[in-house]
Order: C-alpha cells, then sequence, then structure tokens
C-alpha cells in the first residue's frame, strides 16, 4: 500500500480509536500466531488448510483458463503475509484497500463470500457505490500476467487467517470512500464498519 494513506490512516487511529495500534513491519511485534502470516496452504491444520487450498487452486486455475498462468506455474512464489495495521483493542487488522485491490478475480471473490464469518467488513458505501462501478471496470495489474489472481489470494488470506486463529474479522476500507469522506473520519468509518458486525 502506498504511503498516501498507510501512514494517515495509521496516526489517525493512534490519535482516536486505539493508541496501541501499529502499522506494517511493527505487527511482527504485537506477539500473534505466526501462522496468521503464512499464506502456504501446508503450514496450517485442518480444516484451515483446505480452505486455503481451495481458494488458491480457485484462483490459480481461473489464471491458467485465462492463460496467464502455466498449468505448471506457481500462482504464489513467497508465501509471507504482511499487514497495514493492526489494532489490539479490537483483536482485528484493518486493511485499507487501494485501487489495486480491485480486480474481477477479487471482486467476484469478495461478493460470493461476503455472508462467511471470516469476510472482511467494508463501509456500506463501499456495497452501494463503489463496488458495482469497480465490478463495471475492474483494475488490472499484469505485471506479471497472473498478478490479479495472486493479489487475491494473498487478500483473501488476509481475511481467513486472523479469524482462524482467533482474532476478529478484518477491517477493510476502500480509498474511495476515504477520498470522499476525508480522513477526519476514519474512526467513525470504524464505527460504522463494527456496527454492521453485530
Amino acid at each position: 500500500m502506498s504511503s498516501r494513506w498507510e501512514k494517515q490512516v495509521l496516526e489517525r487511529i493512534v490519535t482516536e480509536v486505539d493508541s496501541d495500534a501499529i502499522g506494517g513491519r511493527s505487527i511482527r511485534s504485537a506477539s500473534l500466531n505466526p501462522l496468521i502470516f503464512d499464506a502456504n496452504p501446508d503450514s496450517h491444520q485442518e480444516p484451515i488448510a483446505t480452505a486455503c487450498r481451495e481458494a488458491y487452486l480457485a484462483l490459480a486455475s481461473a489464471a491458467v483458463a485465462a492463460g496467464r498462468l502455466r498449468p505448471d506455474q506457481a500462482l504464489v512464489k513467497g508465501w509471507t503475509l504482511s499487514g497495514d495495521i493492526y489494532s489490539p483493542k479490537y483483536r482485528r487488522f484493518i486493511e485499507v484497500d487501494e485501487t489495486q485491490h480491485f480486480s474481477k478475480p477479487r471482486l467476484v471473490r469478495l461478493a460470493a463470500h461476503r455472508a462467511e464469518p471470516w469476510s472482511g467488513l467494508y463501509p456500506a458505501r463501499f456495497w452501494t457505490v463503489e463496488y458495482p462501478r469497480l465490478m463495471a471496470k475492474p483494475r488490472r495489474d499484469l505485471d506479471p500476467p497472473h498478478r490479479d489472481e495472486q493479489r487475491a489470494y494473498r487478500d483473501e488470506l488476509r481475511e481467513r487467517l486472523p479469524v482462524a486463529y482467533g482474532l476478529n474479522r478484518t477491517i477493510r476500507i476502500d480509498e474511495f470512500t476515504l477520498a470522499e469522506a476525508g480522513l477526519d473520519r476514519v474512526a467513525s468509518l470504524i464505527q460504522e464498519i463494527l456496527e454492521t458486525e453485530m
């Protein structure tokens, strides 16, 4: 994620929401289960391993079918995941999704898994305003050619794994809602998202 949003959102969260929140590489110091940061399905016990493997295979198959990944090629080379912000107060990650996160593979999987108990939580505006607009013109990143499916897999595991290992659902704030609402509404956006979870 570019520093355009990351640093500013983290500062707002620390000031207004959770003074112990940390971002980027500092999250590793939070004594969280290291498996939260491991996207390799083989690193996990059942049923987590199967869920991760199914997501991986679905996205790899889609990339192969579209001619963006050779059948003998791995969708993901590096299995280590990172996070944008971790809030100890809420025992959850807060991710700020910028434009590159909204490829067609990701958008389709977001809608398909929206009701799952591990699915990331977006502001209501994302679903009513931004999601339809993004579906009409999804973002594409073809470096490497299967980058959209690769990123979709890693984003999905940033939602699945924290919940699988005892944390609360990941909050996701899209850059479009942030731009519309303004940084001074970060705390109220988080509160709005938390209220939808109840």
